[in-house]
């Protein structure tokens, strides 16, 4: 118990430190106008089974997005873990195994997590801050049965936040789950479908062969540029 009382310290320190209101006005002095912000299920609906998450960080989401809406910012939520992983990956919340695929008891908890924080930063208070909802981060199907359950968890999802949704009406943003954009062709189109978006991530980028290259677009839309200086050594891959 005292070592979970000296963790939970440790992480209330860094949610308190890390992430300050000086730097979303950073932000939104260079011009910039929307933010992305990961939460994983754990911090929005209950655990189970023992799992070992340290809870809290939900409140800390919503000052962020009240923050934003001062300095009228706009904000993408995505859901960057699922219950079981949905890719295996560490910051998903489980590294090294995929138990999000094919199980309808994960599936089910991650509709509820959509759910709670549609209806959440759906809220006339928010001031239709909250732009999209990103349904998954980087699902990682194996295969085609995998893919199948993807586009069923989409269809789903879909559905249940524009349930959830109270005051404005938000974009749903799914990721390509590394299958390429061409693979979603005609994939939840309207009119059957509304306000959908697509993420795709491109790991690897020319603009990272010099640090100087996107520094100077950067801050050449604002006289008083953030306090940031590009890396002194170039970096082999940029994440888009």
């Amino acid at each position: 118990m005292s070592t979970q009382n000296n963790t939970y310290g440790e992480i209330q320190t860094h949610w308190n430190t890390w992430f300050q209101l000086s730097e979303l006005e950073d932000i939104a002095r260079v011009g910039l106008n929307t933010i992305r912000i990961q939460i994983g299920f754990w911090s929005v609906i209950p655990l189970q089974n023992g799992e070992p998450y340290l809870i809290g960080a939900y409140d800390y989401l919503k000052k962020a997005v009240q923050w934003a809406s001062t300095l009228n910012l706009k904000v993408m939520i995505d859901l960057h873990g699922a219950p079981g992983s949905q890719n295996g990956f560490d910051n998903s919340g489980l590294r090294g195994t995929r138990q999000w695929f094919a199980n309808t008891t994960n599936l089910d908890r991650t509709l509820t997590a959509l759910q709670v924080l549609t209806h959440e930063f759906t809220q006339e208070k928010y001031n239709n801050t909250v732009l999209a909802i990103e349904l998954i981060n980087e699902p990682f199907p194996y295969t085609n049965d995998e893919v199948q359950f993807l586009q069923s968890f989409y269809t789903q999802a879909y559905q249940a936040v524009r349930t959830a949704q109270q005051a404005n009406t938000v974009v749903v943003a799914l990721d390509d789950g590394y299958q390429g954009l061409y693979a979603w062709t005609g994939f939840m189109v309207e009119p059957d479908y509304h306000d959908v978006a697509m993420d795709t991530v491109g790991y690897f980028s020319a603009v990272c062969i010099s640090p100087f290259l996107i520094f100077p677009r950067c801050c050449s839309h604002t006289s008083s540029p953030a306090h940031v200086k590009p890396p002194k050594t170039p970096c082999r891959f940029t994440s888009l």
